[in-house]
């Protein structure tokens, strides 16, 4: 059974190089409660991350995995300057 284990500073060396190694840690380029810039209606707009599981993310309650998430938005950014960037290509 693979069961879920907080990494933390704490953690020994070799429990998260194990952890890697079996594919068990993962990085996020957000976190729970962050603001991200979405392109919605052709503008900038700011929604809040609600949840994070692997292969998905959910903004303002709404469940989108990172490729709807690409394909609906454009992506999702963590500054107003990379929603604007994005936009003019």
């Amino acid at each position: 059974m693979i069961r879920t284990e907080l990494i933390t500073k704490d953690t020994n060396k070799d429990e998260l190089a194990h952890a890697v190694h079996m594919r068990r840690a993962f990085l996020s380029p957000v976190a729970v409660n962050d603001y991200v810039w979405i392109v919605a209606g052709g503008r900038p707009t700011k929604v809040t991350v609600t949840d994070i599981a692997v292969g998905s993310i959910q903004l303002q309650g709404r469940w989108y995995t990172w490729d709807e998430a690409d394909k609906a938005y454009g992506g999702v950014f963590e500054s107003e300057f990379e929603a604007l960037a994005h936009m003019t290509g």
